[in-house]
């Protein structure tokens, strides 16, 4: 009899969680990220917020991405710079998500596109790991060769070319 395995299996045939409001601290983690199963997640505690099926910390930072996610908002109040992108990129590895926004009201120097994320001056700055198509938004001003697009599924690149002011307004 191993208890390691068996809560491991029996976590992959749970479809719902919720996180109760006497869990201390992250070790459940590693049971979600086992269970491919998973179609929903809520908490009652406290230390973890889940909006959008991402567990966030008390910080609102992500911490943990299902696999039923494809597509994540960055909530208003949080602060976006290089360590938060650099932080979330490791997150999203081996995740489905393919493409990134930003909540009205967020008040970091950082717009989003078509799911990438640029600086306010217009230079790319994040490429969700499972874009397939990157379209290069308008008000673009720089695409470095910093290795942005290294380890993603970046098959297609493409240009905006929608009619509208290039400003976002």
């Amino acid at each position: 009899y191993d208890a390691g395995k068996t809560r491991v299996y029996l976590m992959e045939k749970v479809t719902s969680f919720n996180i109760p409001a006497t869990l201390t601290d992250d070790s459940f983690l590693d049971l979600l990220a086992a269970n491919p199963n998973l179609t929903s997640i809520t908490s009652d505690n406290p230390d973890f917020k889940v909006v959008g099926g991402v567990i966030h910390n008390a910080d609102m930072e992500p911490v943990f991405f299902p696999s039923f996610v494809t597509s994540y908002t960055i909530p208003k109040d949080v602060a976006i710079d290089g360590s938060y992108l650099s932080e979330l990129q490791s997150l999203l590895s081996g995740t489905k998500v393919s493409a990134v926004a930003i909540e009205e009201g967020n008040t970091s120097a950082y717009f989003a596109d078509f799911g990438a994320l640029y600086t306010s001056d217009g230079t790319l700055a994040f490429v969700p790991a499972k874009m397939e198509t990157f379209t290069i938004s308008k008000r673009a001003t720089l695409i470095s060769g910093s290795g942005l697009f290294s380890g993603t599924a970046v098959k297609t690149v493409t240009y905006d070319k929608s009619k509208g002011d290039p400003s976002g307004k």
